[in-house]
């Protein structure tokens, strides 16, 4: 049980919205809108428990191949929780949108300083989304400059389609760039993200309470579920396997044009240029 402390009422480490995080989560017949803030995920190797509905931390370390250095995780040697997958998460901006995933405040009224309504939102994903993510980042340069519409095919197991924007609506001006800017900053010192992707125990902790066999089983046998759905309900993830290897095979071919996509990003984006505390809230983890 965590201790009680008395805080003096000018204590400057308590900060604002360290409430309960938002997590980014399509909606079937609904298009959303997005916008990347954090310019590199924060990504662990985790197992996911059936019995609980949750998402473990693995134990062991590994190489840059992916194989475990050591034998120190009990889930590892499993059925039921199976071979860990990579798990990253980041922090979006989930703008207020219709049903089409356009803003509910008119381009005139965003011209003259209204901000359309947002959230600082908590998206996790897997390896599949990421390499997505890397390819548009190849072609589109800085994902901070575009927003993304998703599209949600599948609720329960998140299956999302990205379609990116030419503009990001919160560069349109100057006073969506500081409102956007400041709730990140506030978000990115309350939010520890490493630990909202999954539960942390120790060896002894993980055998006792999630009652796990000692026994390893063959891992072919075991389902996982998809990285993105943060509350860890069962998906077997093969079509976003696939889809992740697809992609892969297609950001090999754009490898030649990276530098010079690079050369682009200042051109990409959607309004006036960043002004320099701008640049600085949003190069935190750059």
């Amino acid at each position: 049980m965590s201790k009680s402390r008395k805080l003096n009422l000018d204590d400057e480490t308590v900060k604002e919205g360290a409430g309960q995080a938002t997590f980014f989560r399509g909606k079937k017949g609904t298009t959303h809108r997005i916008c990347l803030l954090d310019t590199a995920t924060t990504a662990i190797m985790v197992h996911y428990h059936r019995g609980t509905g949750q998402y473990v931390r693995c134990l062991n370390d590994f190489d840059e191949d992916g194989d475990a250095l050591g034998a120190e995780c009990p889930a590892c040697k499993n059925r039921d929780m199976g071979a860990p997958r990579q798990k990253h998460g980041l922090l979006v901006c989930w703008y207020e949108t219709d049903k089409r995933g356009e803003p509910i405040v008119s381009e005139k009224a965003r011209k003259k300083g209204k901000v359309n309504p947002y959230e600082i939102a908590v998206w996790t994903f897997g390896d599949d989304k990421f390499c997505q993510l890397r390819a548009f980042k190849r072609e589109h340069g800085d994902l901070r400059k575009i927003d993304f519409k998703v599209e949600c095919t599948d609720e329960q197991f998140q299956r999302l389609t990205l379609i990116p924007c030419k503009t990001a609506l919160w560069m349109e001006t100057k006073h969506a760039k500081a409102d956007v800017s400041s709730a990140y900053k506030a978000e990115k010192q309350a939010r520890d993200i490493e630990r909202l992707l999954a539960k942390d125990y120790t060896a002894e902790e993980m055998v006792e309470e999630l009652a796990l066999d000692e026994e390893a089983e063959d891992e072919e046998d075991v389902d996982m579920p998809d990285l993105n759905d943060e509350k860890g309900e069962s998906d077997d993830d093969e079509e976003s396997e696939d889809e992740g290897e697809e992609e892969e095979e297609e950001e090999d071919e754009e490898d030649d044009e990276e530098d010079s996509e690079s050369d682009d990003d200042d051109e990409s984006d959607g309004g006036d240029e960043p002004d320099d505390d701008l640049d600085k809230a949003l190069a935190e983890l750059g």
